[in-house]
């Protein structure tokens, strides 16, 4: 039993530490937010209650009109800077994907991002927080020399 519960620590752990930074949402009101990090998806605001939502296939999210429409139209343009919170908690470890190398990564620190490689033949899985073989990682699908790009939009 005490197994079980450290995997599903863990994996609530890692899974966590993966996503944005999600926008304060006014609890009187319903708005909508731009994803920093990816063009196909953005944030509803309802009543208070932060939602991640995604366009429809192919269409990115315009952060001027809050509408998704072809990706020449919206003009997305993604936020590259790696966050990091201002205290560290030792009981859980705080890593960030590298944007342009699915090799590395980066471990917070201090409220900053301590740059990280895995070791040779192997990639940094964005969901998992652990270095793995190529078929096998989820990397950003951002990075240009992401080796398993079918697999890395959406979490399974």
């Amino acid at each position: 039993m005490k197994y079980l519960t450290a995997v599903v620590l863990l994996f609530l752990a890692s899974y966590v530490s993966c996503q944005a930074p999600t926008p304060v949402c006014d609890p009187n009101t319903v708005s909508w937010h731009h994803h920093p990090w990816y063009c196909d998806r953005y944030f509803l605001c309802f009543w208070g209650a932060t939602n991640e939502r995604f366009c429809a296939p192919g269409l990115h999210y315009n952060r001027i009109t809050t509408q998704c429409m072809s990706p020449n139209l919206a003009q997305c343009e993604i936020d590259t800077e790696i966050y990091c919170p201002e205290v560290d908690d030792p009981n859980r470890l705080e890593f960030r994907s590298d944007f342009q190398d699915c090799a590395s990564y980066f471990l917070c620190f201090n409220g900053n991002p301590v740059s990280r490689t895995c070791g040779p033949d192997f990639w940094w899985d964005m969901y998992d927080n652990w270095c793995t073989t190529p078929d096998l990682v989820r990397c950003d699908p951002r990075a240009p020399n992401n080796p398993n790009p079918s697999v890395t939009t959406r979490r399974p």
